[in-house]
């Protein structure tokens, strides 16, 4: 029984974001591609005379019925391709950008280093001057 719900909320889950994808798929779709949108009108006229509860919830995906999967995803990505490779891309980024701040903290770290023996030196001269200052005095 504990499988068999796991499965069907798995399933469940699945097809939420199959259905979100398929939304985005669509709309997206419609806007760029005329042909698409002209088929995907005509079909959904056709469909909406004898709509059903079960049909409305597989509507996103009537696009295939004219277009196959595959072809709606590579217009998709061809459209959306630098919105969908920066979110995949994020773990990429972040390393990088971990990368390049562990460097820009070794490099302010040298930096720091070399301000310290600066001041060092100046403090050193300083004092030297008030020592002869103080033996000229004297």
């Amino acid at each position: 029984m504990l499988v068999g719900i796991l499965i069907i909320m798995w399933a469940l889950v699945l097809l939420r974001l199959m259905y979100v994808h398929a939304n985005n798929c669509e709309f997206s779709n419609n806007l760029n591609d005329e042909e698409y949108y002209v088929s995907n009108r005509n079909l959904a006229a056709a469909q909406r005379n004898n709509s059903n509860p079960i049909r409305r919830l597989f509507q996103a995906f009537l696009a295939t019925t004219l277009f196959p999967w595959h072809v709606l995803e590579q217009k998709y990505y061809s459209e959306n391709k630098e919105d969908i490779d920066e979110k995949s891309n994020a773990s990429k980024k972040l390393k990088v950008d971990i990368s390049l701040l562990e460097h820009d903290v070794r490099r302010l770290g040298a930096a720091l280093n070399v301000e310290q023996t600066q001041r060092r030196a100046l403090e050193d001269r300083i004092h030297a001057a008030y020592y002869r200052q103080g033996q000229k005095n004297n």
